[in-house]
């Protein structure tokens, strides 16, 4: 967990010197707070994931897109309102992810 923690403290240090960090910044923030078990966190991070705007094509490498850029943050976040015993909003999220990626 001590890797954890350091990646996140350095993830919240590069986010808090941008305006405008990268998607895949946000992504990582949000995986380092589900490994540390920080549910509220974790579902705060993914909501900002998911309403980052600009999510460029060619910021993301094959095969990572930024549908699946989507669908790991849904992910994350559905696992973390589970946890805080929200249901309905956490089988919300997991209706949007397409099942391709849900059978993968």
């Amino acid at each position: 967990l001590g890797e954890y923690r350091r990646a996140l403290d350095m993830v919240d240090e590069v986010v808090s010197r941008s305006d405008d960090p990268p998607a895949m910044v946000l992504l990582l923030r949000t995986q380092a707070c589900s490994h540390l078990d920080m549910p509220e966190r974790t579902a705060r991070e993914a909501t900002a994931c998911l309403t980052h705007t600009d999510l460029d094509e060619e910021e993301f490498n094959s095969p990572f897109s930024a549908a699946e850029f989507r669908v790991q943050c849904r992910s994350l976040r559905a696992g973390a309102l589970a946890e805080l015993g929200q249901w309905r909003r956490a089988l919300d999220d997991l209706a949007h992810i397409p099942a391709a990626s849900r059978d993968a």
